[in-house]
């Protein structure tokens, strides 16, 4: 993805079965205020240095094994993030690691349990749950413990993609149903 300048109110998805490389080589790519990127690749991605996002722009990549960019997008959540190059940013190896949040068992038959770590009890938290192909499973409002219940009986088996939104930070964890 060279040269591309996501603007206010445009959401894309890009996929790739292997690699999926972004900006590098004097090339940029740019999500704007209100733009909306979302990057799934069965391998590896590269943000190389010339990957912006701007305040107010969403810009999400993980790594799965398909099927990749939902027919429906995922809507975007509300975050506080500044002007950074990515290419500056730590990598974190795998979707789930570097979270104030933990998932087990994972992969789960149907019920798992979110579990924060180091979070405010009192606050609470909005956990809502997609399927890999961007369709809502579930949306709960929680708080007043560090651990949650959550289930996936219901549901058929795959992977799924778990939205945490509390005070001024969103993450978003992988979950799978066997």
């Amino acid at each position: 993805m060279q040269n591309v300048d996501i603007l206010d109110g445009t959401t894309v998805c890009y996929d790739a079965i292997h690699v999926i490389t972004v900006a590098g080589g004097g090339n940029t790519f740019h999500v704007q205020n209100g733009g909306h990127a979302t990057f799934i690749a069965g391998e590896k991605i590269l943000f190389l240095p010339g990957t912006k996002v701007f305040f107010g722009g969403y810009m999400h990549g993980y790594i799965a094994p398909g099927p990749w960019c939902p027919s429906t997008p995922i809507p975007p959540a509300l975050t506080s993030v500044e002007t950074e190059d990515i290419a500056e940013l730590p990598v974190t190896p795998g979707l789930n690691e570097g979270c104030s949040f933990k998932i087990y068992p994972n992969p789960t038959t149907g019920t798992f349990i979110l579990e924060s770590i180091n979070l405010d009890e009192s606050k609470p938290i909005n956990v809502i749950i997609y399927s890999l192909h961007g369709n809502l499973v579930s949306e709960e409002i929680m708080g007043g413990t560090n651990k949650y219940d959550l289930s996936l009986a219901e549901q058929s088996t795959g992977f799924y993609l778990i939205r945490v939104v509390t005070e001024g930070r969103t993450e978003t964890m992988r979950v799978i149903k066997q």
